[in-house]
């Protein structure tokens, strides 16, 4: 009896110390995901938000990472919001070259609205339980599906 309650008591314990250290890197990810440049861009008639972003972090290895621009009418008006995303192991240091699609013909700039990343699992889910990492797993898609739901309900808010 006492086995299983050190056994359960480890599991819930590693668990928690892995959800906290995801959540840790989670409020981390703004600082870490730097915005180094964008611009409007045109190219064969079609328009994009162009730039790149740096995982500045020497430790954080994010495993999808969005960023959200607002564009701007030639008043500096908000007329909409454009997204796009990276799937992938964007590591410490490395960098991110986006292209995001502009429908809107009025749009004659951006403005950066905000950065999310969500940290890599990998190297959390080394060290536990085939249980562990399937609660893990269960943690990243709800942390993932949140992200999402965020970034759509910041484009539908004006």
């Amino acid at each position: 009896m006492i086995a299983v309650v050190c056994v359960v008591f480890f599991v819930y314990r590693s668990t928690t110390q892995a959800i906290d250290t995801i959540k840790t890197r989670a409020k981390q990810a703004p600082i870490d995901l730097k915005v180094v440049s964008y611009r409007l861009a045109s190219d064969h008639g079609h328009r994009f938000v162009v730039g790149a972003l740096k995982n500045s972090s020497a430790t954080n290895t994010y495993s999808t990472v969005h960023v959200q621009f607002d564009l701007l009418d030639k008043a500096g008006s908000r007329i909409s919001t454009v997204d796009g995303g990276y799937s992938g192991a964007l590591k410490p240091g490395a960098s991110w070259r986006f292209k995001i699609p502009v429908k809107s013909s009025a749009a004659r700039s951006a403005r950066l609205r905000q950065t999310v990343g969500v940290p890599d699992m990998i190297d959390l889910g080394k060290n536990l339980s085939p249980e562990q990492k399937a609660q893990l797993k269960q943690l990243e898609d709800k942390i993932k599906t949140e992200v999402d739901k965020t970034l759509n309900d910041s484009k539908e808010r004006k």
